[in-house]
């Protein structure tokens, strides 16, 4: 894997996207994920980022950085993407019966993942070289370090870090 440095930002931001992708689609990856969503409020895409970013060998991120990125992703969440997620789950009966309403249903959706794609642009500018790290460790270390600090900025205590979801985020990081 290129360190930062030595890629270009579209083909960074590329790279980022299908890792997040594969990731996504990992055995357990999104169950956990949503699950950290839905009662945490984790933002899935900010955070599969900096896992991304931490296991491939460009050391977590500082507890600053994940704060800065928790509180970007979260006003991005806030402002863009759950307006656009509640009308598209609105429209999840009538899209059953409704041609027209499947129809913006999936076109919500493709809207929904340009603005998923913008938003780990986002993170990927506040990882850039420069960005406080802490020096590479080993890749399942950093992964456990950084869902740490990440639920630990959301003020998450109900221990939601527990071994499952960190066997399986890190599983889903592994040998990117």
């Amino acid at each position: 894997m290129n360190a930062p440095s030595d890629l270009n930002p579209d083909h960074l931001a590329d790279s980022a996207w299908a890792a997040l992708a594969r990731m996504y689609g990992q055995p357990g990856v999104k169950e956990t994920v949503l699950a950290l969503q839905d009662n945490n409020g984790v933002c899935v895409t900010a955070l599969l980022t900096l896992l991304w970013s931490a296991a491939n060998g460009h050391g977590p991120a500082s507890l600053p950085t994940v704060t800065a990125v928790v509180a970007e992703s979260e006003s991005l969440e806030a402002d863009l993407l759950r307006p656009y997620r509640r009308a598209r789950n609105g429209l999840r009966h009538r899209a059953t019966a409704d041609t027209g309403a499947a129809e913006l249903r999936r076109r919500l959706l493709d809207q929904e993942l340009e603005l998923e794609r913008y938003l780990q642009t986002r993170v990927l500018a506040m990882l850039a070289p420069g960005a406080a790290r802490e020096a590479v460790t080993d890749p399942d270390a950093a992964v456990e370090t950084v869902l740490t600090r990440y639920l630990d900025c959301l003020g998450v205590t109900d221990n939601a870090a527990d071994d499952t979801f960190i066997r399986v985020l890190r599983d889903a990081v592994g040998g990117e």
